[in-house]
């Protein structure tokens, strides 16, 4: 038997194998359920049929929403041997469950796909395409029985590939959910408001993440809400109409149909009665005077650059000068005690002598440092 997807249903045989005869397994398998919000009472059905049946299953249940729970529900597909993922027209549109379905798979999980409503077979993804459907429409003891046997066939989960694979973004549905922080009466902080609205903002760069209208409402009414906040910081109120204008112009870009390339502009065909009209002769090119700034830039500008020559000289200039007269300077008093050392040889004072023949030689070398230090000062002048 097939259902109108053409994929065919396990267990169309009407024996199920009784409870008592499945074989035991090594260790009590563990189950994750994928689910759209609007199947949750579907879903909730499969899970206590399972759990009547000893199997230990995990579902969003609370819908919490946020980044850890986000984290969370991630942790639980890493534990998970088998992962469901309900079948319907809401959960095939869902970004949760795809993320949540395609991080099953890059896991190595075994995927089970369970029928909640029948579905034309364009609806379904190509990850599914493929797989044995469980048909849960009715939800018939039959269909539990052939959930369970389903389940039962399945091996373990392997180990978990090494590296870990990237996992995927928090979807806006989780993220809008964080109205009960957003509602409390309990300050918040500059850091918790603009990780709240930023989570959001994040969420609404990724159209794929977002599942329709009853997300961007929802986000809105977040965001407005915050705002509206008595303790709503001004960086967080101009963070949230940043956000704002995001789900404006993502409605704005899902309402608008698609708009194909701008072809490049055609010249236009003479048609068939008229004679073809010559191109213009081509002006000679002119190239565009240099742009200039506004007249105001250029008045306010100059003032100060007059004042600026008129009240700073170049200091360079003042230190050229100053050393040259230190290097005079210095040469007199070298001279000085030159003339110094001859007569005092004459008159026999060697210690006389060897003082002014001394105070010669520190001179000199003082000259010449003068001497290289007006040399640098000119060559940093330009």
């Amino acid at each position: 038997m097939s259902d109108v997807t053409g994929h065919r249903q396990i267990g169309d045989d009407t024996e199920a194998t009784p409870v008592a005869a499945r074989e035991p397994t090594q260790r009590q398998k563990s189950i994750f359920l994928s689910y759209a919000r609007h199947d949750q009472e579907k879903a909730r059905q499969i899970v206590e049929g399972l759990r009547m049946l000893d199997h230990g299953v995990w579902f969003d249940e609370g819908l919490v929403g946020g980044q850890e729970w986000w984290d969370e529900i991630l942790e639980r597909i890493r534990d998970c041997d088998i992962f469901i993922q309900a079948v319907s027209e809401s959960a095939m549109k869902s970004a949760a469950c795809q993320s949540e379905r395609k991080y099953a798979a890059a896991l190595r999980k075994k995927v089970i796909p369970v029928t909640l409503e029948r579905l034309p077979g364009a609806l379904l993804p190509g990850d599914l395409a493929g797989l044995q459907f469980i048909d849960y429409v009715d939800a018939t003891p039959a269909s539990a029985f052939r959930l369970a046997r389903s389940v039962d066939g399945a091996p373990l989960a392997p180990a978990l590939p090494e590296p870990l694979p990237e996992p995927p973004r928090a979807p806006l549905s989780y993220l809008v959910a964080l109205g009960d922080r957003v509602r409390s009466q309990d300050a918040l902080s500059l850091d918790d408001q603009l990780a709240i609205v930023g989570t959001i903002r994040t969420a609404l760069g990724h159209p794929e993440d977002i599942e329709g209208d009853d997300d961007l409402d929802a986000a809105e009414r977040l965001l407005r809400e915050m705002r509206a906040r008595r303790d709503a910081y001004q960086r967080v109120a101009e963070e949230v109409d940043q956000a704002l204008a995001q789900i404006a112009a993502v409605r704005q870009d899902a309402a608008s149909p698609p708009v194909a390339a701008a072809a490049a502009p055609a010249r236009s065909t003479p048609m068939p009665s008229q004679a073809p009209v010559a191109d213009p002769p081509a002006e000679p090119y002119v190239a565009p005077p240099s742009p200039r700034e506004p007249a105001a830039t250029q008045t306010a500008y100059a003032p100060a650059a007059a004042a600026s020559a008129t009240k700073d000289p170049n200091p360079h200039w003042i230190m050229a000068v100053v050393s040259a007269f230190l290097f005079v300077l210095v040469g007199i008093f070298a001279i000085i005690n030159a003339s110094r050392v001859r007569p005092a040889l004459e008159r026999g004072d060697t210690a006389a002598a060897a003082k002014a023949s001394g105070r010669v030689v520190i001179f000199f070398w003082t000259s010449v440092a003068l001497f290289i230090l007006v040399a640098l000062i000119a060559a940093a002048s330009g």
